[in-house]
């Protein structure tokens, strides 16, 4: 008996969700409110010890810091990711396809620490080291399974495991909901940065000595990284989007 009730409140949990997150269209200020009102009902009636996954797809790098917003405030921390190659329709990896999804598993935000963001420079470095080495450790060279975009994507849900894992001092509910003019980025958007940083530095061209790409500046970096590309005949437009963005 208990198992069958857990099951329906499970359904019929996912199935409320489900249509809430199938009415929220659209983007900006609206659409990030309305993923925060559905993201935080689901955690209310979420267990203590339980957990939801969510399979999130995007080519612009912004949207992960919406996306760390959104989880912050509905209060899920991202516990654990991966990333896997994304289906394509001829079944190529080349094109300017989305080719990259990353599966999060986000539970509820137990703890009450509180960090002000300048402190959490330091663990996102290290968690996105640790994730980026452990894909390179699986990474066959004979046969690449994860190309740039996957690394930077995997950067990215490794910093919002840091930023949703604690109370953060700056951000209050003003800053999640308020209107923000053109140019003007999302508060979290400067630490996925620093993860996106960390990618572009553990992804440098391997003819280029460590100590030397040190050396480099921005760009530099990016004309070196962009022949790199080239030489490897990758035809891959959101990386010329997504590298200016880490080093100009």
């Amino acid at each position: 008996m208990a198992s069958k009730a857990l099951h329906q409140n499970y359904f019929l949990i996912g199935s409320l969700h489900l249509k809430e997150i199938k009415s929220s269209k659209g983007s900006d200020e609206p659409f990030i409110t309305s993923m925060i009102e559905c993201y935080d009902n689901l955690t209310r009636n979420l267990s203590d010890d339980g957990l939801q996954v969510v399979m999130f797809t995007a080519t612009n790098p912004e949207v992960w810091a919406d996306l760390a917003m959104i989880f912050w405030a509905a209060g899920l921390q991202v516990t654990a990711s991966w990333n896997i190659a994304t289906e394509t329709a001829g079944g190529v990896k080349e094109g300017n396809y989305v080719q990259s999804t990353a599966l999060l598993i986000c539970r509820k935000r137990i703890s009450e620490e509180k960090k002000f963001m300048d402190e959490l420079t330091r663990p996102i470095k290290l968690e996105v080291e640790k994730q980026l080495k452990s894909m390179r450790e699986v990474d066959v060279q004979a046969e690449k399974n994860f190309t740039d975009v996957d690394y930077f994507n995997a950067a990215s849900a490794a910093s919002l495991k840091v930023i949703t894992g604690f109370q953060i001092a700056e951000l209050n509910a003003f800053d999640i909901l308020k209107k923000r003019a053109i140019g003007v980025a999302n508060p979290l958007e400067n630490l996925i940065q620093i993860g996106r940083r960390v990618a572009a530095n553990f992804l440098r061209p391997i003819a280029i000595d460590e100590k030397l790409w040190d050396d480099l500046n921005e760009y530099e970096k990016f004309y070196l990284k962009g022949l790199d590309i080239e030489c490897q005949a990758i035809i891959v437009l959101v990386l010329f989007k997504i590298w200016p963005k880490v080093y100009v």
